[in-house]
């Protein structure tokens, strides 16, 4: 099966990529709304995860924020990045010896 040159695949990625793009540009709610599509079908997506905490901090929602960093982080706990991200939610709560452990 070939595929035009102008036709972009459809999957996960372009979701994603879609969905980062709405974020940045401010649609949280229409964002929030791909990243949780996202996780549906892919249930450990840890970069979902991880940007769905972040648009929750945004939003104003920082105990939602905090458990979605927190999965990110058990889903991939390497990740310098999703490790920060949660050190600055505990720190947003005022848990700073639990943030200084994450950091």
């Amino acid at each position: 099966m070939t595929m035009s040159a102008s036709r972009k695949p459809v999957g996960r990625s372009v979701s994603l990529e879609r969905a980062r793009e709405l974020h940045q540009q401010g649609y949280l709610p229409e964002a929030e709304m791909l990243y949780l599509e996202i996780l549906e079908r892919s249930p450990r997506n840890a970069l979902a995860m991880n940007l769905l905490g972040i648009l929750r901090a945004q939003s104003g929602d920082p105990s939602s924020a905090l458990e979605w960093l927190g999965k990110a982080v058990a889903a991939d706990p390497q990740s310098a990045a999703y490790r920060f991200n949660f050190g600055k939610a505990l720190l947003r709560l005022r848990r700073v010896p639990e943030a200084c452990e994450a950091l």
